[in-house]
This record gives structure tokens, C-alpha cells and sequence, in this order.
């Protein structure tokens, strides 16, 4: 009714979350103890297993109420989860372990927002500024809160706002963040970065080989940045450190500019290349005019004659 989801729902996404890799039983069992779910292998007398629970918020759940994939058994025929008799000891050991408190879940997930947020509002400005949405997880700026939605549930797992003071990333509220959305996103953002950096070096690498033809030249050094043949590579460079911004060459074949070293280019190097291009447009439009104007002037010949 209130448009949350329930505590049975989020045990069983994280289990599903942290076993999708086939990790050990104690793996699993400290992945779900981090992500602030407590769980406990019970044994008989015997020390055989009589079962596993599991326990968020402190409501909790045997596997057999979760579903038969969530059972002990059921976890290593359906889930993936290796489990051998020598791992005992860790088990036990995870047993042992005092759940989170409030506070240290708190501060786990200030933690998590602190990595996770800044990622998140990076892909929204280069967006459109206010929203981005992938395969998985959806993100939403609107001016003062950056929220993070999973998307196979439409569960909220962050929201957080900017603080001047600290200059930081603070929760809002508490955050569902577990270490593999951390991870993923983490993943998410380097493929991101990759894409982002390949599609500015194309851009950039046009810009800068026009730029050049019109100057008819194979090198130019401006104030700010210089740019250069070497061989068969265009490269382009910051003249206050002398980082070299970009590498590219052009693949006749696929016709596009490839990176041949990591590009460094950052936004506000896009900005003065667009500056740069706009004056190049300008100016091709006013040679195209002037041309035209020329010809205009030029005497008709009267073909008849």
C-alpha cells in the first residue's frame, strides 16, 4: 500500500544479488552480513545442518519461508552456492558475528554514497542533466536530491543531496546500497567513461585535423594547447602540464578517429574545441560567400556567339 518494498522482497534480492557469482556458503554469508543482513546456520547436536535464517530490520525469516531456493540444500541446487563440510569453521565463525548496529549500518552506507553518488551525477551531466537510465538502475537529479532506483524492482537504493559544508555526498535517508550494486556501478562507470572518452576523441581528432588543413600545416601551438602530426597519429596537448590530451588515428576502414593512447580529454577541453569549430564554420561560411560573390562579379559569356 505505501509503495515500499516489503522485507521479504529485499532478502530475497540480495540473496539472489550476492549468489549470482557461485560464491562459498561463508562468502555468501559475510557478503549478506555487510549489506546489513544477518544470518545464521543452525546445527543439531550432531553438528549436522538443521538450516539457515536470515533477518533485516529485525524481521526475520528461516529459508524454508523464503522459498525452497533459499534453504540451505536449496541455495547449492538452485542457487549456485558451493558448500563443503571443511567450511565449518567459518561458518561458525560468521555465526558468531554481532549483526550491525544501526549506527555502523549508517555509517556503511555514508560510505556507500560517498563512492556511488558522485558516479551517478557525472553520467547525469553527461546526459541531459536531470536523468539517465541503463539496463539495471535508473538515476534522477532534480536540482537538490540524486536518487538511484533498481529498476527489476523499482526499489529507491539511494537518495542523497550535495553538502556545501562538508563538501560531500550525504544520505538522505537510509540507503540500500550493497557492495555488489557498488561494484557494478563502479564497473558501469569505467565502461561509461571509455565510451564517453572514445566519442570526445572523434569529435576532438575532426576538429583538430580541419583545424590544421586550413592552417595548411602539420603542427600548431596556441596559448592554452598545441596540436600535432606524429607519423600517422594527431596529437593533442595541454601546454601547462604538457599532458597530452589525446592520440588518434583514422581507421579509413570503419572511416572514424580511434583512440591510440587513453584520451585525457575533459569537458572543458570540449568546450574550447567547440569554440574552435564554430569559428571554423564561420569561417568556411565566409569564404563560401566571398567565392560566390566572385562569381557573380565575373562577366557572362554569351554562348550563342
Amino acid at each position: 500500500r505505501t509503495g515500499e518494498v516489503g522485507i521479504r522482497e529485499q532478502l530475497l534480492t540480495q540473496i539472489e544479488q550476492a549468489t549470482a557469482d557461485s560464491p562459498t556458503m561463508p562468502e555468501l554469508m559475510n557478503q549478506l552480513q555487510q549489506n546489513g543482513v544477518t544470518v545464521r546456520v543452525g546445527y543439531t547436536r550432531t553438528g549436522k545442518v538443521k538450516g539457515i535464517s536470515y533477518a533485516l530490520d529485525g524481521v526475520a525469516f528461516s529459508g524454508t519461508k523464503l522459498g525452497r531456493a533459499y534453504t540451505f540444500p536449496g541455495l547449492q541446487k538452485y542457487r549456485g552456492v558451493r558448500y563443503g563440510a571443511e567450511m565449518k569453521s567459518e561458518i561458525e565463525a560468521v555465526n558468531q558475528r554481532p549483526p550491525l548496529t544501526a549506527e555502523a549500518r549508517w555509517q556503511q552506507q555514508q560510505e556507500r554514497t560517498q563512492i556511488v553518488a558522485p558516479i551517478l551525477y557525472q553520467i547525469i551531466q553527461s546526459a541531459d542533466g536531470m536523468a539517465y537510465q541503463g539496463r539495471t538502475y535508473a538515476t534522477h537529479w532534480d536540482g537538490s536530491h540524486l536518487t538511484l532506483t533498481r529498476l527489476s524492482d523499482h526499489q529507491q537504493l539511494m537518495q542523497a543531496a550535495w553538502n556545501v559544508e562538508t563538501e560531500r555526498w550525504e544520505p538522505t535517508e537510509l540507503s540500500q546500497l550493497g557492495e555488489p550494486e557498488v561494484e557494478s556501478l563502479q564497473r558501469g562507470f569505467k565502461r561509461f567513461e571509455q565510451q564517453q572518452q572514445q566519442a570526445r576523441t572523434q569529435i576532438a581528432a575532426a576538429i583538430v585535423a580541419e583545424y590544421l588543413e586550413l592552417l595548411g600545416e602539420d603542427s600548431f601551438q596556441g596559448h592554452h594547447y598545441e596540436a600535432r602530426w606524429e607519423d600517422e597519429s594527431l596529437v593533442f596537448i595541454r601546454r601547462q602540464d604538457q599532458a597530452r590530451l589525446m592520440t588518434a588515428r583514422w581507421d579509413g576502414a570503419a572511416k572514424v578517429w580511434e583512440q591510440a593512447e587513453p584520451s585525457q580529454l575533459q569537458a572543458r577541453d570540449m568546450e574550447t574545441l567547440n569554440q574552435v569549430y564554430q569559428r571554423l564554420q564561420a569561417y568556411e561560411q565566409e569564404q563560401r560567400e566571398q567565392t560566390l560573390q566572385r562569381r557573380s562579379h565575373q562577366p557572362r559569356i554569351d554562348l550563342e556567339r
